[in-house]
């Protein structure tokens, strides 16, 4: 089932560059940064306001760790920097504990992973020594891409480990409030040699098993009769121990990429991309059963660029952020709202020149609908937040 969005319907043509494109001081569009390039990558909604965080290139080592905080109007109240020496570090995201410490995974020179923890004024982020991750499995390249907190505590870390055959398998870790590793797996898919095995995000249904979510190279013979490689998407099921429960991919003969896996009312919700070419992406969304089976495959695209990066679901829906060029030539932050049998009820699109990307997004109490990413602001790549309401139009303040 294939839905082409009619963008034009329920757009906003917002210029991050030129402030004259809309409405300053009246529409909730905000930007954060230094002089240098940013990027958005997460954020957490506190009772204040909003914790932000981000990379910037305006340190010497080319890529550092940016906390941004701004109160719920999106005025900036701070900003820090994590000075991780002349280390590259790039942040893949963050999860706040029950004692309202914030803990920041990181990736540093695409070796290693560090954890930082932080107040969440981030007033001591410098000041705490932060914790190297590395795996005890033999590997020759790391890559963190999910932190996600646990029901019991802890949090759950997902990613991919390159091994000494030069091969991608998912990698997955278990870890106290502390940080310290409880278990460590790697699961390349069912032995076979040659495929990379991703780990991309995590879900955990509150009782007995943790899901999760990435995509694997599948060698399969095309309609030609041809054997062509497959990314499809995949979703491990393993218990508290990390032992494998069962194994399954969405099996297309699309190259489709897994972003986002989420639990509601224990249901299970997944997201992905298809690539028909570097130019061509679509989302797809789809539904698992207990068993780890999609449902039908949905896709929401035109000829061109619509990327999903996060989506979060309440009772009034399913809400996706991420990018789309139907709109001009370069992406424009979209945001997204589904009914749950995957029908679009509106979508909007927030951008101008350059591209802009949602990363994150969530809902407050209000219904307002928040989201972080990226915009092209100033003549240069800005951390970016908006607020819309909950028909989709962008917020006044």
């Amino acid at each position: 089932m294939r839905f082409i969005p009619i963008f034009l319907l329920l757009s906003f043509f917002l210029g991050c560059e030129e402030v004259d494109s809309y409405k300053s001081g009246e529409t909730y569009i905000k930007f954060f940064g230094t002089s240098s390039k940013e990027q958005g990558v997460d954020i957490i909604s506190l009772s204040d306001g909003y914790l932000l965080l981000g990379n910037t290139e305006s340190s010497l080592s080319g890529s550092s760790v940016m906390l941004v905080k701004a109160d719920k109007k999106g005025n900036e109240e701070w900003q820090a920097v994590y000075e991780g020496d002349l280390n590259e570090d790039k942040a893949v995201g963050m999860i706040q504990l029950e004692n309202d410490n914030i803990v920041i995974l990181s990736n540093r020179n695409d070796t290693t992973g560090i954890l930082s923890y932080t107040k969440p004024d981030g007033s001591d982020l410098n000041e705490n020594e932060p914790i190297v991750l590395k795996p005890t499995t033999e590997n020759i390249q790391v890559r963190y891409n999910s932190i996600e907190p646990l029901t019991e505590g802890g949090f759950l870390i997902v990613g991919e480990i390159k091994n000494p055959q030069n091969e991608w398998d998912m990698l997955s870790m278990k870890l106290d409030d502390n940080g310290t590793i409880i278990w460590e797996k790697v699961e390349g898919y069912k032995g076979d040699e040659g495929s990379d095995d991703l780990g991309n995000a995590s879900a955990e249904d509150g009782a007995q098993f943790y899901y999760l979510f990435g995509s694997v190279d599948i060698l399969k013979v095309n309609s030609s009769s041809e054997e062509v490689v497959v990314s499809d998407m995949r979703t491990v099921s393993v218990n508290r121990l990390g032992n494998i429960v069962w194994d399954k991919q969405v099996s297309t003969f699309e190259n489709e990429y897994g972003v986002a896996i989420k639990n509601y009312n224990g249901d299970f919700y997944i997201l992905g991309r298809r690539e028909s070419s570097a130019t061509d992406k679509d989302i797809i969304f789809s539904q698992l059963d207990a068993n780890g089976n999609a449902g039908a495959l949905i896709e929401y695209g035109g000829n061109g660029i619509d990327v999903g990066n996060d989506m979060i679901i309440t009772p009034s829906g399913i809400f996706i952020t991420g990018s789309s060029n139907q709109n001009s030539g370069s992406e424009d932050i979209l945001v997204l709202k589904l009914n749950f049998q995957g029908e679009v009820i509106w979508q909007s699109t927030a951008g101008y020149e350059g591209v802009d990307f949602g990363s994150k997004i969530l809902i407050e109490e209000d219904n307002s609908i928040v989201v972080v990413g990226t915009g092209f602001f100033g003549n240069n790549d800005k951390i970016c937040l908006l607020k819309l309401d909950e028909s989709g139009n962008l917020s006044k303040l």
